[in-house]
This record gives C-alpha cells, sequence and structure tokens, in this order.
C-alpha cells in the first residue's frame, strides 16, 4: 500500500534497502529542512523488530549529518565509513558561515571568515566570489 506525505505519494518499503533510502532521505530533510521529504508515517512492529542498520558512505557535511540523524534516532544502528582518513579535513576545514548557525556550532571553534575568494578551476579559469560570503 502507499504512504500519503504532504509533498507525494510513496509506495512503502519491501526491502531493507528500500526502507534505509527511504529512511535516509526523510532523516535528512527533517535535519536540514528544504524541501518536502517523502516520510514512513506508519511501521508495524514487526518491521521494527530489531534495530535497522544504516551505512553512511562519505564523512562530508551531507554524511555527517545523516550519520548523527541516525545515531540519535531510536531503532537504528548507524555506522559512518569514511575512505581516507590519514589526511582528514572536513571540507579541508572550510564551511559557509551561514552553515555555523545551520549546525549550532560554538563561535569559539571558528578560526577564521573568509569574506572573500578567488576560485580557479583545473582549465585556468578564475572566478572571484565575495558577494554572496556574510
Amino acid at each position: 500500500d502507499s504512504l500519503s506525505t504532504s509533498a507525494c505519494r510513496v509506495q512503502r518499503p519491501t526491502n531493507l534497502a528500500t526502507m534505509i533510502a527511504t529512511l535516509s532521505v526523510a532523516a535528512l530533510g527533517l535535519q536540514l529542512g528544504g524541501q518536502p521529504v517523502p516520510r514512513i508515517s506508519r511501521v508495524s512492529s514487526v518491521e521494527m523488530r530489531d534495530p535497522i542498520r544504516v551505512a553512511v558512505i562519505g564523512g562530508g557535511p551531507s554524511g555527517a549529518c545523516a550519520a548523527e540523524v541516525f545515531a540519535d534516532a531510536a531503532n537504528f544502528d548507524c555506522t559512518l565509513f569514511e575512505r581516507k582518513m590519514d589526511n582528514c579535513k572536513p571540507c579541508g576545514g572550510a564551511i559557509p558561515l551561514c552553515m555555523v548557525e545551520e549546525f549550532a556550532l560554538p563561535p569559539e571553534i571558528v578560526d577564521r571568515r573568509v569574506r572573500k575568494m578567488k576560485m580557479i578551476s583545473p582549465t585556468g579559469r578564475e572566478g572571484d566570489v565575495g558577494r554572496t560570503l556574510k
């Protein structure tokens, strides 16, 4: 049967992979706001008897956020996989200033605030960024 959402109709997941994908999209949408996303509005006790194992691939901003959502959620066992940990720098240490508030980061951990930057593509094209930064 189908599940109703405010944005669309979603088929009830028929296997674990589909359920995890649906829950991943729903969790990210709930955590980050933005566009309405499908949510599972009812799940039978048989489906939720054992913890659902979730694998999040990649520890960038989206992966880390998804892993946090599942780690905090009841009845989920979440593992975050990151390919290369020897030089682990999340986003090279930089995130947009608007995300400081979005992620509720304490101001004392902000080392520097970038007001403008020059982007250079692999082909050598340059672009100045500044008006869109806070």
